[in-house]
């Protein structure tokens, strides 16, 4: 293919985001995959339990992740795990929990705590990101 270079791939990839949502709940996340549609500049990849989600984090790198904390559908402290676990990865944590005891545990961590209904609020996070992501970049070009 004429035109084509490996660092003209590696720039589109600079220009997305990886977003990672843990949810035990298929409803959540078909509305918020249906917030994103086809938008070029977001990598959304959904996970439904702990193996799946730590499988994705090792493989995908994401640079966001949205993490409910019971993933099998008891009172468990799954999200919790996750979160400690992929601290200090450089990945930029959210809570979706609808537990407010453990929403302050999230907080203790530094993990802000977002309503995962909220999608103009999680749109915006993503949309940060990636703003911040390509001022980043020109500035290295600089």
């Amino acid at each position: 293919m004429e035109g084509y270079s490996i660092e003209q791939e590696q720039d589109k990839e600079k220009n997305k985001v990886i977003a990672l949502y843990i949810d035990d709940s298929k409803e959540i996340i078909r509305l918020l995959k249906h917030i994103w549609g086809d938008n070029q500049n977001v990598d959304f990849i959904e996970c439904y339990s702990v193996e799946d989600a730590l499988k994705a984090i090792e493989n995908k790198n994401p640079n966001i992740v949205f993490i409910d904390n019971s993933l099998s559908g008891s009172d468990t402290n799954e999200g919790l795990e996750i979160a400690d676990r992929i601290k200090g990865k450089g990945i930029k944590i959210y809570s979706t929990t609808d537990n407010d005891s453990v929403a302050l545990e999230y907080e203790k961590r530094g993990i802000e705590k977002v309503d995962k209904t909220d999608t103009h609020r999680i749109k915006s996070i993503v949309a940060e990101w990636l703003a911040k992501n390509q001022s980043q970049e020109e500035k290295s070009k600089d």
